[in-house]
């Protein structure tokens, strides 16, 4: 209360709250009491307050002597703080008009007891101890009660409440009290009848003072009552189809109706009684994880308020809530208020949809997937229909309108920043009750994350961090299972996924993806554990600017290929940065003949061409392999390669021989067949490698007539360990040929 007090003291004093910073000192500081100087006052004498100055002001603070010890001390505490200044002619005037001294006539009249009053000035300050006396006679006095409805006394909610009190009619006197813990405060002053003015000046939370009180005082008037309004909300009622109801069938209209005493803003948080006892105990769940909020004539906010009256909310609600028991929540600053809701299953119930939410990496049951709500919104409606997970992740959404179209979502704010249920979102037609609608949400926060060291080319125009995309490559499918677009902002951070994955880094720009190429090869999947992962990732961009040519000449007309042909194309610049990239040639008119042909723009560097050994439908290219040099220059060359290519009816025993490899079961447990054809006899070698690119085993290794071979192999796991499902690569390699075969092993 004290420091309250202060802060509307400040306000009234107007000009005199001014500061100054100046260095300064104070030479002398007395109070006059009817003009003889003294430390001893009867309440209601006239006070002058004189001093001097440097720099044109000086602080005055009153502290109460708690320990009447007659100087400051531990406890005891300012019940006001004045601030003069030299030569003001406001509020109470500086009636010496010299520079450097003031002198301030002061009818302030504190109640009776000892005080310390302190003039400071910069870092020099003086101190007058001060006893204040009862009027004598005491001819006039008012003793009050403040009473706070709800609150019984004592109470320290009533105690050290600062009043003012003023007489204005006769003679003006203002006068000071602060309550004790029963409210109670009382006023004394000489003189004759007249109206005392009363302005409660502290703030006590959740009520509401009148700007002043005014009573009459013809002698010793006792037992005043100030009792202040109650603030904030006071009702909160539930409508359901327009009649109060405290039972609502899912699907009817629900509308929340608040007195808010004009306190512009209410909350409500509904709560879920599992136990059906009509109190919120431990394990009672709030079906939001953020209050919903409605201000008063607010018809912009998204719950826009029905209710134009100052002090009323009326909102209608769409959002329908699961069946269920709950106790609704509504408060304010200094209020609130329960209501118990029951909400029944539609009638009749058209429309269902049920399934199951699976979180990345998180086994159930678990309690977060137990706070998950899911919202269905009926094409059309403006409603939404709710769903509350099981610890389990399974949920159900009913609805009784005949609307089919729905999408499904989650109910934002959402349970976990970690995952990205922002962007889950399904169009369904329910045409009835449908099933085994899940939900898969992938992880998007990880504790663990690995520095990208990321660099350009600086001679030519510049490519941004933001320009590159990592993608994350599942192990198991090969798709992708996320993406994240590296941030301008230095360090450049992405992070470690809980499960193994890989990484794919490319270039998103749709102007920089024709000109870019990024190292590492993109060809080149990074495979990442969670449990080793390597701490940073070099990454150069380099834009291109050299172009090259491939002619693929001699197709038949009648049977050229219509969907292009894939060759590519690898590379190292001069720094060692290694490259790679896919690219399709189509059929183009070149010479006066059809070929296959079309450019590409490369950086300088050693670059080789792939071209596939056989070009559907029948096509041979003389070679399939082709390397050349690029070198650094300041314009766009031309490197044109032809390869002239020729049709014929194919044999296939007449094809270069392969390393044919099959694995079976894939995915395998307990053990693999691999079956596979050796062109020549030879040394023949198999190696099995895990996702960090850990040799895990060697198989074979044995020199092997040609023809079919076939052999056992009983998992990763020759100690008879047990090992976590995953990927393995079985790399095979002979004489003449290598190949690579991914299994997966599933424990």
């Amino acid at each position: 209360m004290r420091v309250q007090f202060k802060v509307v003291l400040f306000t009234i004093l107007g000009s005199f709250l001014l500061f100054s910073e100046q260095a300064s000192a104070l030479s002398y500081f007395r109070v006059l009491v009817e003009g003889v100087e003294s430390n001893l006052q009867t309440q209601g004498q006239m006070q002058t307050l004189e001093m001097d100055t440097d720099s044109g002001e000086v602080q005055l603070y009153y502290y109460v002597d708690e320990d009447s010890s007659r100087d400051i001390n531990s406890g005891d505490y300012v019940i006001f703080m004045l601030n003069f200044v030299d030569n003001s002619e406001d509020f109470i005037p500086d009636t010496d008009p010299s520079e450097g001294t003031m002198s301030f006539p002061w009818g302030f009249n504190v109640p009776p007891g000892l005080y310390v009053i302190q003039a400071a000035e910069g870092e020099s300050s003086i101190e007058i101890p001060f006893t204040v006396l009862a009027p004598d006679p005491l001819e006039r006095s008012l003793s009050g009660t403040i009473v706070l409805e709800e609150v019984t006394p004592p109470d320290t909610r009533l105690a050290n409440i600062p009043v003012l009190g003023g007489t204005f009619f006769t003679t003006m006197m203002v006068m000071f009290a602060l309550t004790d813990d029963y409210g109670d405060f009382y006023f004394n002053w000489p003189g004759a009848d007249d109206t005392l003015t009363i302005m409660v000046m502290g703030h006590i939370g959740g009520y509401e003072f009148e700007p002043a009180y005014s009573v009459f005082v013809d002698g010793h008037v006792t037992g005043y009552e100030i009792t202040p309004r109650i603030a904030g909300m006071t009702e909160f009622l539930i409508f359901v189809e327009g009649v109060e109801s405290y039972i609502q069938r899912q699907g009817e209209e629900l509308v929340f109706d608040f007195n808010c005493q004009n306190y512009a803003e209410v909350e409500i948080i509904p709560y879920i009684d599992l136990d059906s006892n009509g109190t919120i105990d431990e394990g009672d769940l709030a079906l939001f994880s953020e209050p919903l909020v409605f201000q008063d004539n607010n018809t912009y906010h998204i719950y826009p308020d029905l209710d134009t009256t100052a002090g009323r909310i009326n909102v209608h609600i769409p959002f329908h809530f699961p069946p269920f028991h709950y106790l609704i929540q509504a408060r304010d600053s200094y209020h609130s208020i329960y209501t118990h809701l029951r909400v029944l299953p539609p009638d009749p119930l058209l429309r269902s949809i049920s399934g199951r939410v699976i979180l990345e990496s998180l086994t159930p049951p678990n309690p977060l997937l137990g706070t998950i709500v899911l919202k269905a919104e009926p094409e059309g409606s403006g409603d939404t229909f709710l769903g509350l997970c099981t610890p389990m992740g399974d949920y159900t959404i009913n609805w009784g309108a005949a609307i089919t179209d729905v999408e499904i979502s989650f109910l934002a704010p959402y349970i976990s920043e970690i995952y990205d249920f922002a962007s889950i979102r399904r169009h369904i037609y329910a045409d009835g009750f449908v099933t085994g609608i899940d939900l898969f949400v992938p992880l998007v926060a990880f504790e663990d994350s690995i520095l990208i060291n990321f660099s350009c080319d600086p001679d030519n125009y510049e490519v941004y961090p933001s320009n590159i995309q990592a993608d994350y490559i599942d192990p198991l499918s090969l798709e992708v299972i996320t993406s994240t677009i590296l941030s301008d902002e230095l360090p450049v951070y992405i992070p470690v996924r809980a499960s193994s994955c890989g990484l794919l880094f490319r270039v998103i720009d749709p102007f920089f993806a024709e000109h870019v190429f990024v190292s590492p090869s993109i060809r080149d999947t990074i495979w990442i554990s969670p449990s080793d992962y390597p701490e940073s990732i070099d990454i150069y961009a380099d834009p291109t600017n050299y172009h090259f040519m491939m002619i693929l000449e001699g197709f038949d007309l009648d049977s050229v290929p219509t969907e292009g042909i894939t060759v590519e194309l690898t590379g190292t610049d001069g720094e060692g940065h290694q490259y790679y990239t896919p690219h399709t040639f189509f059929i183009d008119y070149y010479a006066e003949e059809y070929v296959v042909g079309g450019e590409h723009e490369l950086c300088n560097g050693e670059w080789t061409v792939t071209i596939p050994e056989l070009i559907e439908p029948g096509y041979l290219p003389a070679v399939t392999e082709s390397s050349f040099s690029i070198t650094e220059t300041t314009d766009w060359p031309w490197f044109t390669m032809r390869i002239p290519v020729t049709h014929t009816a194919i044999d296939e025993n007449l094809l270069p021989l392969t390393l044919d490899v099959s694995l079976y079961p894939n995915p395998f447990n307990s053990s693999v067949s691999i079956d596979f054809y050796n062109e020549s006899q030879g040394l023949v070698t198999i190696d099995v490698f895990d996702l960090t690119g850990h040799k895990v085993a060697t198989i074979l290794k044995k020199n092997l007539p040609s023809g079919n071979h076939h052999l056992h192999w009983d998992g990763p796991n020759p100690e008879n360990l047990e090992a976590a499902s995953g990927v393995f690569f079985f790399k095979f390699t002979n004489d003449q040929n290598q190949k690579i075969m991914k299994g997966i092993y599933l424990r």
